[in-house]
């Protein structure tokens, strides 16, 4: 919008200016004439304030063209100050990111680290080979063979290691096995 204000405002100049030359001209005609007789002190005087007008005019049409040239300018500056703000803030927020980052691979080796100290257990299922590998740190790992998916209840109860479903929609559940006979 500024830039349309100040060609808008270069354009009143061109124009401005244009005037004046014209109006000085007829000025320069009128006096012309009025040394020959030929044409009365009031259009001199008329042709004189024409011209003084057009001299406020383009005196106008240069300060709309300043302001409009520093509103333009103004408007560039809070561009490239939001654009180095925004700047900023993104490389904040990576900075933060990569903070809460480290700090998630810190947690992760110190849980590790806790796991292994205090002998927790670890347990996966390789749902390939239907197999649960069990691990006691720092115990070598045990496989035990497990039966396909799709047990009942009635096995949950035998401490089976396999999962049971407690009705025909039902996600498998694992039972908590008795991890007591692996140490």
């Amino acid at each position: 919008m500024a830039r349309e204000r100040a060609a808008a405002a270069d354009q009143a100049l061109s124009a401005a200016r244009a005037a004046r030359v014209t109006a000085d001209l007829n000025l320069e005609r009128q006096r012309a004439l009025e040394k020959k007789g030929l044409t009365s002190t009031r259009f001199v005087e008329l042709a004189a304030l024409e011209a003084a007008q057009r001299i406020a005019e383009v005196d106008r049409a240069v300060a709309a063209l300043n302001a409009a040239g520093h509103e333009q300018s103004s408007l560039d500056q809070e561009r490239l100050r939001t654009d180095a703000d925004g700047a900023t803030r993104v490389d904040e927020a990576w900075a933060a990111h990569a903070s809460a980052a480290s700090d998630l691979a810190k947690a992760r080796a110190d849980l590790t680290r806790l796991q292994r100290q205090s002998g927790v257990i670890a347990a996966r299922r390789n749902s390939e080979r239907q197999a649960i590998t069990v691990s006691l740190y720092p115990a070598p790992s045990r496989r035990i063979d497990a039966a396909p998916l799709g047990r009942t209840a009635a096995d949950r109860d035998a401490g089976s290691a396999t999962p049971y479903r407690q009705g025909r929609n039902s996600p498998p559940i694992w039972p908590r096995p008795s991890w007591s006979g692996l140490t």
